[in-house]
């Protein structure tokens, strides 16, 4: 018999993409009575509730919850054996959910199993150059799987106390730091590839989702080596040491450091994208990749100094 399966849609104000997500959902190739759809309400001001209900689905009040909370307790009322996850502004085609059980049961040793997430056919340059397209990856070992798609078994999911329900955002890369902990292994796979609706449209949209997600940064790092967050760090003290310098030491090398830092790291960064997502040769996507990764990493940086600020103040209330 078929594995009984919870997808688990957690949702805040979704009411133009659930419906595409509830009936892709719905539409799956595996047996009807061998899943069930649940979709965790965030506390939603629109009528993203009243469409989830409409399509005959179970909806659970999950209001004034963080994002890691909102997970938990979709897996607390659900009885699969295992727990798919797929954010309420993601499409899935067909086969996802036969796919994603299938690499997560192919081996003990596989800890969870996700998707990456494409753009929309009609989407703004913003979400084409920072969401590409990109060709099928194939299937590999990863350090970290994001939830927009995203199979784990209930027995790893209860072995490492499911997701953080105290950090801001982050908690895909928290959880699958812990699956790693049990050396489990993740495994990210085109096969179960989502349409990501909900990439930022615009620039100052862009900027702010970075902030949001790194407002835990220091907790939510992949491990104490993430590359990303290394370069996070050396961006935002290039930009805030060379700027000091600049202003009041009148260094004539301080200027070259903030230059250095907002030009060489960003072009670093978006150049190794350009090649693991195999982009081939396109200027023109470079360009604007460079760019978003500038805007990427000064985000960060903000959302980094903002979780600094945030772990002084919960030390400071605990001595």
């Amino acid at each position: 018999m078929k594995p009984f399966v919870s997808i688990l849609i957690p949702a805040l104000n979704e009411e133009k993409n659930i419906k595409k997500c509830l009936i892709s959902t719905l539409s799956q190739d595996y047996p009807s009575e061998r899943f069930e759809i649940i979709v965790m309400d965030n506390g939603s001001t629109d009528t993203t509730r009243e469409i989830a209900e409409s399509f005959g689905v179970r909806v659970i009040d999950a209001q004034d919850l963080r994002i890691g909370g909102v997970r938990n307790i979709g897996a607390k009322y659900s009885k699969g054996e295992i727990l798919a996850y797929l954010d309420a502004d993601c499409v899935a085609d067909p086969d996802w959910l036969i796919n994603g059980i299938t690499l997560l049961l192919a081996s003990q040793s596989i800890g969870a199993v996700g998707g990456p997430c494409h753009v929309p056919d009609q989407s703004t340059w913003v979400q084409q150059a920072w969401g590409w397209k990109h060709k099928d990856l194939g299937t590999s070992a990863v350090d970290a799987l994001s939830t927009g798609s995203f199979f784990i078994r209930r027995d790893v999911f209860d072995n490492v106390g499911g997701f953080n329900d105290k950090i801001v955002a982050g908690e895909d890369t928290e959880i699958s730091k812990k699956i790693k902990n049990t050396e489990k292994t993740l495994i990210l796979s085109s096969s179960i590839a989502v349409v990501h609706m909900g990439y930022p449209v615009s620039l100052l949209d862009f900027i702010k989702r970075q902030v949001w997600q790194s407002r835990d940064y220091i907790k939510t790092k992949k491990n104490k080596k993430d590359p990303v967050f290394i370069l996070v760090h050396l961006f935002a003290i290039s930009i805030a040491l060379g700027g000091v310098l600049t202003i009041f030491a009148k260094n004539r090398y301080s200027f070259g450091l903030c230059l250095g830092g907002s030009i060489v790291l960003p072009a670093a960064l978006a150049f190794y994208r350009h090649i693991k997502l195999r982009r081939g040769c396109n200027l023109t996507i470079l360009i604007q990749s460079f760019f978003l990764n500038f805007l990427y990493l000064l985000g960060r940086s903000i959302g980094l100094m903002i979780s600094y600020v945030n772990t002084l103040a919960r030390f400071l209330r605990l001595v």
